[in-house]
């Protein structure tokens, strides 16, 4: 039998755990169920899963590889927290809004990624992630950003791609969004995808 819900601080300071694999049918991961698991490395959040409260990984420093499940539609603020180690980071396309400060500090990480659903980025979700080369962002129209310091502290060399357009509107509407302004430098268009190849025999 499968466990369907996750509660609140079930977990919470196991310190002592490393690998953490939550298994198909769980549905739900209550506030700080995992809060404080210091040496966890590994987390895999099954696909199954369509609730991730506040605070659920907080403070989950040596976190350094990451799946989440493809149905959560909202983050809990703070709900990865202070992950040190992460170098590659796909918001998957189900997840309409980011939260206060959801993956806040993630010191090591290159490149992120947001699919096509996510609308909304709140305050210190990407807050200190000095590191980062390269963002990709997929919405066609950009996600309300509501503060420039969502991504506080973001390098001046990092390159923001945003989808191709072939009249360049989608990057004109990146360059002049709200906040979003505020890198519009360092903004440059995805390549077009490819044609379909045909009469490839």
């Amino acid at each position: 039998r499968y466990v369907r819900e996750i509660k609140t601080y079930a977990f919470s300071a196991c310190v002592s755990l490393k690998s953490l694999t939550i298994a198909e049918g769980c549905t739900y991961i209550g506030s700080y169920a995992f809060n404080g698991i210091y040496n966890i490395k590994k987390v895999y959040i099954p696909d199954s899963v369509t609730t991730l409260n506040d605070r659920a990984f907080y403070n989950a420093y040596n976190l350094k590889e990451l799946y989440i499940s493809k149905n959560i539609s909202i983050f809990g603020a703070r709900v990865f927290y202070n992950p040190h180690f992460i170098e590659y980071l796909e918001i998957p396309n189900s997840v309409v809004s980011i939260t206060d400060y959801s993956f806040y500090q993630c010191l090591t990480l290159r490149d992120l990624v947001l699919h096509e659903s996510v609308a909304y980025v709140s305050v210190f979700a990407f807050s200190m992630c000095y590191r980062l080369e390269r963002i990709i962002l997929k919405p066609e129209t950009p996600p309300t950003l509501i503060n420039i310091n969502a991504f506080q502290g973001l390098p001046d060399d990092v390159v923001i791609y945003v989808p191709y357009s072939e009249d360049h509107s989608i990057l004109t509407a990146y360059q002049t969004a709200t906040n979003w302004s505020t890198w519009a430098n360092q903004m440059v268009e995805s390549e077009p995808e490819e044609e379909e190849a045909t009469n490839n025999g």
